[in-house]
């Protein structure tokens, strides 16, 4: 019956991702791939707060990409690629970097779904596959990442995943990309607040805010992004969990200063 349960939880995410794919695709203007050159490209992935899931959809005012298994989208929310319909980090991150000097224009590769936890995409998960997969296709398509950014714990938060788990399975996730010749820096959020979790540490988790920190300290391609922990109150998370307006534009400027 576990396992079962397990499967039946794969297909069903399969479905969501895929569908929110197609549909946030829809209306959408396409670019050929010579668009791209010279762009500053990001790779996101994790669970809902990477993805589409912000209250508020934004379009960028540059020159912004979405590249999305072999196709370029125009950079507006909903990205094509995570899940959800709403509002993300990245768009709003992608216009600061290119009002900031870091860019002159970007393309965003993003591939997070809501509410799965690290084992998820480490080897053996049901999304590794999925993850190699696009590493492969747009490495074929001539799109190199120069930044890999990831945001995820909340779920290994209600997990109770331990410090040495999650290292670990970081570790296989690094791997993928290493052994693909992708050398891009990788920066990981300290990212755990839940508050389902709000009894135990004001809803943090002291793992695995500690694992993100350690392979940031162990690796010298590892660096720390922002800790969006800190952005707990109710004006950044307008559900409790995901981030409002104001948040996304908290978490954006967070990354920025990451970044530089």
């Amino acid at each position: 019956m576990k396992y079962r349960a397990f499967f039946l939880i794969i297909s069903f995410l399969y479905i969501i991702t895929t569908a929110n794919a197609q549909e946030n695709a829809e209306g959408k203007r396409t670019f050929s791939l010579d668009a791209t050159k010279g762009s500053t490209v990001i790779f996101t992935f994790g669970q809902s707060n990477a993805a589409n899931h912000g209250q508020e959809r934004y379009t960028p005012a540059n020159r912004v990409y979405n590249y999305h298994k072999g196709i370029v989208y125009e950079g507006a929310d909903p990205l094509v690629g995570p899940t959800g319909g709403g509002g993300s980090v990245w768009t709003r991150l992608a216009d600061m970097m290119i009002d900031s000097g870091m860019a002159d224009s970007v393309t965003i590769a993003a591939i997070a779904v809501g509410a799965t936890d690290i084992a998820s995409w480490s080897e053996g998960g049901f999304l590794y596959g999925m993850l190699t997969e696009t590493l492969d296709r747009m490495l074929a398509d001539g799109i190199v990442p120069d930044y890999i950014l990831w945001h995820q714990g909340e779920s290994d938060n209600i997990a109770g995943t331990s410090e040495e788990d999650y290292v670990k399975r970081f570790e296989s996730i690094r791997k993928a990309f290493r052994d693909r010749g992708i050398e891009a820096p990788i920066y990981i959020a300290v990212a755990s607040y839940h508050p389902d979790c709000i009894a135990d540490n004001n809803g943090n988790d002291t793992n695995v805010r500690n694992a993100q920190k350690h392979l940031a300290q162990k690796y010298k391609d590892i660096h720390q992004g922002p800790d969006t922990d800190k952005l707990d109150k109710c004006m950044y998370r307008h559900d409790g969990v995901h981030f409002s307006s104001k948040g996304l534009e908290a978490h954006a400027k967070a990354w920025l200063r990451a970044l530089k």
